[in-house]
Formats: structure tokens, C-alpha cells, sequence
């Protein structure tokens, strides 16, 4: 979802960056947390020592209240591209199946589809929450197969990070690597 649907990993990346210091080097950790968990991205914010010892709740709750005042501050067409808008709206019409398969927490992912109103066009919502294993293994998408009851050669996955690129092609699915939101 961040990176392929909406234009919100720059945001994300701001409120985890407002969180460290001593600040590190911005297009390392980028690269760094670009597809990860939070989880994984505390751990490596910990040990690096870039923040006093946290909890991953105590972390997502700080991250989401600046990641909340961060997009507050951006257009909706920031957020989503109208081309991407319309995508979405014309696979529905044509009913398409379609789900978000995304490593964001469900409070983040809920928050996000409420803003950019698109929730109504997806058939299933699979958060990081709803499987054991997360991308980059495949669970999460199979699991959104097996929601949709089809098969990996029916479905068209679209990622934008290394390690959804990596589960995408683990589920045997077909796979569109998303560029359009790059900086």
C-alpha cells in the first residue's frame, strides 16, 4: 500500500526520523526501513542507539502521532495519485478482485483508507497483523489468495519495496514492480 497505492513512505520515514538521534544518514536508513516492519526497524533504531530503549508499542504509538500531524499537512492527491485513484475505481467496475496485502499495522492502514476514501473498492485487507510470517514471505499474500479463492496465476501483485518484491515472487504470483511514486 505505502509506495504502490499511496505516496506515504516519505511520510513514514519523517515521523521514524523525528523519533532518533543523533540523526543518521537519511538515505541510508531510508534505504534501510524502505518495506520493513516496524518492528524491524526499531530493532535496528536500538541497536544503532539512536533512541532510548522502547517498546514496539510504545514506538508505533509515537511514530503514528507524528506520522498523523505529517500527513495532515499533504494534499490528497499527494497521498494518491488520481491515475492510481481511477486504476483502482475501473478494476471495481469491472469487478476485479482486489486486495491490500501491506507490512503496515491495522490502526495505520484503516487511518490511511479512511483519508484517502478507497477502502469500499477492495475486496480483502490483510495487515501485518493477520499472519504469523510477514514480507518477505509470501504468507501474507497467499493468505489474500486464500481470502479471494484464487490462484497465484490469477493474480497481478504490484510492489515497490525489495522485500515485497521478494514475497510477491515466493506466492507465485505475477508481479509489477511499482516505480511511479520513486523519488
Amino acid at each position: 500500500m505505502d509506495g504502490t497505492i499511496l505516496n506515504t513512505e516519505g511520510i513514514h520515514f519523517k515521523s521514524i526520523i523525528e523519533l532518533i538521534s543523533p540523526p543518521k544518514d537519511h538515505h541510508v536508513f531510508k534505504k534501510f526501513c524502505h518495506g520493513k516492519t516496524d518492528a524491524e526497524v526499531l530493532d535496528q533504531i536500538l541497536s544503532d542507539n539512536l533512541s532510548p530503549a522502547l517498546t514496539l508499542q510504545e514506538f508505533l504509538s509515537k511514530k503514528e502521532q507524528a506520522f498523523r500531524v505529517l500527513i495532515q499537512k499533504a494534499q490528497i492527491n499527494e497521498i494518491i495519485a488520481p491515475q492510481i485513484r481511477d486504476l483502482i475505481q475501473k478494476l471495481h467496475i469491472h469487478n476485479y478482485q482486489q486486495a491490500i496485502v501491506t507490512s503496515s499495522e491495522r490502526l495505520t492502514t484503516q487511518f490511511l483508507l479512511d483519508l484517502v476514501q478507497i477502502e469500499s473498492h477492495f475486496d480483502q485487507i490483510i495487515t501485518r497483523e493477520d499472519t504469523i510470517e510477514n514480507k518477505p514471505s509470501a504468507m501474507p499474500y497467499r493468505f489474500a489468495m486464500e481470502k479471494l479463492k484464487t490462484i497465484p496465476e490469477q493474480v497481478l501483485i504490484f510492489e515497490d519495496s525489495s522485500v515485497g518484491i521478494k514475497a510477491a515472487k515466493a506466492s507465485g504470483a505475477h508481479l509489477v514492480k511499482a516505480m511511479w511514486y520513486e523519488n
